[in-house]
């Protein structure tokens, strides 16, 4: 069978969540061809996942998640390609349904295909379902490569919003033919960089605002809460999370 997509996880000292990222998409890996781009600093993570040698990873220099994931979509040669993050999950069946429904099944004639997305942490849960106008949380996004080569890659200026900007811009620029997927495709490890809260991410979060035509209120909000957290050294995540939790019901 002639593969149609390709999953990059762009890894960085962290064996134990790239193995829990494995085990959930590695009964359906006969769909897609893998990159692991580790970029781990300690050691290539060459090990055996299931008894079966990854002849897929490649170790590079670390020069940042967007570069390595850069240096994935070089590597890929599928119309369709996705990036989970170290550490996310992937829904297995949803995504195994969506990948065959959408990416085999339709002849190649959708651009983006969207899912939706869980959101964990401790003993919060919830669903975040996005839009055309909210972010795209890119662990649940399945899109063309041709797209990279139209419009470029991922930007290594910026070290959290950098997939955020080239969504933007394709939304923006282009006539995309896109299927919102509400099965929730991946869950999201809120524990990552994004979800950090200091001075270099708050200015990069105010210039996807900016790009976006959103105000910055809320991100102002969060910024004071994660600081006073630290300060009060409470759990930031379980705070948050609690409230968009409640704030889905």
């Amino acid at each position: 069978m002639k593969k149609k997509i390709t999953i990059i996880i762009p890894t960085y000292n962290n064996p134990h969540e790239l193995e829990a990222t494995l085990d959930s998409i590695i009964d359906f890996s006969n769909l897609f061809d893998l990159f692991i781009i580790d970029s781990s600093t300690l050691y290539p993570l060459n090990f055996k996942h299931k008894n079966v040698l990854l002849n897929s990873s490649k170790w590079i220099k670390p020069s940042g998640v967007y570069d390595a994931i850069n240096k994935g979509i070089n590597l890929c040669k599928t119309s369709y390609l996705m990036t989970l993050n170290s550490g996310d999950i992937a829904n297995t069946q949803n995504l195994k349904e969506a990948i065959i429904s959408d990416v085999y099944n339709c002849g190649e004639d959708l651009d983006i295909i969207i899912g939706a997305q869980d959101v964990m942490y401790k003993n919060i849960s919830y669903k975040y379902i996005p839009s055309l106008l909210s972010i795209w949380p890119h662990q649940s996004v399945i899109y063309k490569k041709e797209l990279h080569d139209e419009f470029g890659y991922f930007s290594s200026n910026y070290k959290i919003i950098s997939d955020q900007i080239f969504f933007e811009k394709i939304k923006n620029i282009k006539k995309l033919l896109i299927k919102f997927n509400n099965n929730s495709l991946t869950t999201y490890d809120v524990t990552g960089i994004s979800s950090m809260m200091n001075r270099k991410s708050l200015k990069e979060y105010k210039i996807l605002n900016k790009i976006r035509g959103k105000n910055n209120f809320k991100l102002f909000l969060r910024y004071y809460f994660y600081n006073l957290c630290n300060i009060l050294k409470l759990d930031f995540n379980l705070f948050w999370h609690s409230i968009k939790s409640k704030l889905k019901k």
